[in-house]
């Protein structure tokens, strides 16, 4: 017992104040998640494509790249048009100009160009150069495109917005309430300081570890507290002061908070335990079936598609061996293209054929029998989630093995969506029912989800207080 005292008290002199940042951030990231621009404002800002002058192909691009791309996007940058893509051998993004397909490098005058595009009614106030890393460009989504151009404007809400210097897409926008709200919100809750959350490994490890160690916390404190119940069980707690208010607040909240930080460790299990929700590359090459550049012979030209009205990107993919376009409007959505018996492009009303993404799915696990595919409805429990909910144009494909995995494409895009096999789903209750409260019955009532959620994390403010004064005490002897 003695060494089991020991235990919590000097975990909990060391982590008291991590545990109360912890949930007084909670709340705040409740009203203020972490900034990032909506796609389709960005699609409604960006650029038609409305060049008259003659394209290179499309594909040449991608036979010269194989085996290593997933999409060739065409798009206009003030009034030219280019081809860009995502190299995963030089983990960039490459762009060349789709006339001349010579290799493009932009400039600081084309990106104020650009962000006065974007805001035509707001004055530049700022123009920073070069930004590999900051606060609001850190996370490893935006690894492809750095470095960064950021554009401060001088309107009421101090906009800030980010543009790519690999293929001058704006692809985050940030307010000055959002920086402050974050910097005491996301940004404590994630420990997600630049210095440290660059250097991903390193970031990981430690927030994997500071869990960890804060679930060893709050079970011995759990055991600690139904002992010492046991031995005053007329007056429930034989401390005095603050000692007693800790002692009887973690009796009612130690599962609470014990259930907060075990679901937060299991945010940052990136396939320690259970398995990743994304393909691997391997998987994704087969899913296209791509190797050969034979898929491209005879493929029309892509004008009758970027000539449209209003159309701001173009994509090129491919899914089981088939070539498709993928083109986007900001309000229309994306629309899917094939190429029909007459060599020229079709629009596909319905997205892209279940035979398709079937072929594509027995290409990618071929030893595995498909049990049932159908569409997700929008209120799916594993689709529809407070964290995003992926619609109802996802096929779920149902294989037959043993870990009854589902694989989710979305038939706009032929994206997969996710991968999901048992552990998966075990993963989504442990993760987002315990962290997010994500379950059935609370989340369709968002008042109640409110009312439950905030009183629940104000509770383990107060009593994890309650820890940093006896903490601090402790230091202070």
């Amino acid at each position: 017992m003695r060494y089991l005292v020991l235990t919590h008290r000097w975990l909990g002199v060391v982590l008291c104040l991590l545990f109360c940042a912890w949930f007084i951030s909670g709340i705040v990231m409740i009203y203020h998640p972490f900034p990032s621009l909506n796609e389709q404002l960005r699609l409604q800002k960006a650029e038609s494509i409305t060049t008259d002058k003659p394209l290179l192909p499309i594909h040449s691009f991608w036979s010269e790249n194989l085996p290593n791309l997933q999409k060739i996007t065409l798009a206009s940058v003030l009034g030219e048009p280019y081809y860009w893509w995502l190299s995963k051998e030089n983990n960039r993004v490459t762009s060349v100009h789709a006339v001349t397909g010579n290799p493009v490098e932009f400039s600081r005058e084309q990106m104020v160009q650009v962000a006065q595009r974007f805001y035509p009614n707001m004055a530049i106030e700022n123009v920073q150069a070069g930004i590999e890393y900051d606060q609001w460009v850190v996370s490893n989504k935006f690894d492809f495109y750095r470095p960064f151009y950021r554009i401060d404007f001088d309107d009421k809400d101090k906009t800030s917005i980010y543009i790519s210097s690999r293929n001058a897409q704006v692809l985050q926008q940030t307010t000055q309430s959002q920086r402050g709200w974050n910097y005491v919100g996301a940004v404590i809750h994630w420990i997600y300081p630049t210095a440290l959350r660059k250097h991903w490994a390193a970031w990981d490890q430690l927030v994997w570890w500071l869990a960890l160690i804060g679930i060893v916390g709050a079970v011995t404190g759990i055991v600690l507290g139904v002992v010492r119940a046991i031995q005053a069980p007329r007056t429930l707690s034989s401390f005095d002061g603050w000692l007693r208010w800790h002692h009887i607040s973690g009796l009612v909240l130690g599962i609470v908070v014990l259930s907060w930080i075990f679901s937060g460790w299991l945010s940052m299990d990136h396939g320690r335990i259970f398995s990743k929700p994304n393909p691997s590359e391997e998987q994704l090459k087969l899913f296209q079936s791509s190797q050969s550049t034979d898929i491209f012979n005879g493929l029309p030209s892509i004008a009758q598609v970027y000539a449209l009205i209003n159309v701001k990107e173009v994509e090129l993919r491919v899914i089981a061996g088939y070539p498709y376009l993928v083109s986007k409007t900001g309000l229309q959505g994306s629309k899917v293209w094939t190429v029909n018996d007459q060599r020229s492009w079709h629009r596909a009303e319905n997205g892209l054929s279940i035979e398709w993404m079937r072929r594509a799915v027995q290409s990618t696990w071929p030893n595995i029998p498909i049990k049932d595919m159908h569409y997700i409805g929008a209120n799916d429990t594993y689709t529809n989630l407070r964290e995003g909910n992926t619609g109802e144009n996802v096929l779920r494909v149902i294989l037959d093995n043993s870990a009854k995995t589902w694989v989710h494409i979305h038939k706009q895009s032929g994206e997969v969506v996710s991968v999901m096999d048992d552990g998966r789903r075990i993963y989504r209750w442990l993760f987002n029912g315990l962290h997010s409260l994500d379950f059935p019955g609370l989340t369709s009532r968002p008042l109640l989800w409110y009312i439950v959620i905030l009183t629940l994390l104000i509770l383990g403010a107060l009593f994890s207080f309650t820890g940093l004064i006896l903490g601090v005490r402790r230091l202070l002897k």
